[in-house]
């Protein structure tokens, strides 16, 4: 068991967010700081470091959303609550012009909300057998799992071949099933 301070997990947040940081590369240069030469044998706490951090990220979320003091508890916590809205979307009212809805077709852009979505989702991930535990089931931009799953069985074998007609070669390849692996 290991504990950080708070001073160490809001470094390491700004430098998630400024130098694009990961935890493994910040808890080997913890170590690097605490002995440079390596002569000392520490125990290996980078996944109580990694643990710790994500349930501060955790904590640090719902203290955001106004869900830190809650008094029915943060079992309390709705489905989507603690997504921030972002603020460069048109919000009609709060950041739109009035008349926004008359503007000159040529100019109705400004005003458009666009959406866009990566849906490769055939990508065969590897089971590492990890226990990952829900701290947010469906509070954020992911839905909750039971009911993902209950989707998922609901609606049925999908046929996974393609009904694409171009010979392009990188879809050619997906589409060919390795008979070694």
């Amino acid at each position: 068991m290991s504990t950080a301070t708070f001073t160490v997990l809001e470094f390491f947040h700004e430098l998630i967010l400024q130098g694009k940081l990961n935890i493994f590369d910040f808890y080997n240069t913890l170590l690097r700081i605490s002995d440079g030469p390596g002569v000392t044998d520490f125990m290996n706490h980078y996944n109580d470091l990694s643990r710790i951090m994500r349930q501060w990220q955790h904590v640090m979320s719902l203290k955001r959303a106004g869900h830190g003091h809650d008094p029915a508890g943060i079992e309390a916590t709705s489905a989507g609550s603690l997504v921030i809205e972002c603020a460069a979307c048109p919000h009609p009212g709060r950041n739109l012009p009035d008349g926004w809805e008359t503007t000159t077709r040529n100019s109705m852009y400004l005003y458009t909300l666009y959406l866009s979505m990566d849906t490769n989702f055939q990508l065969p991930l590897k089971n590492h057998h990890l226990r990952d535990i829900e701290l947010a089931p469906g509070w954020s931009f992911f839905v909750e799992e039971s009911a993902f799953q209950a989707v998922i069985a609901e609606s049925g074998e999908r046929n996974k071949g393609s009904t694409c007609q171009v010979k392009h070669d990188p879809i050619v390849r997906a589409n060919v099933h390795n008979k070694d692996g």
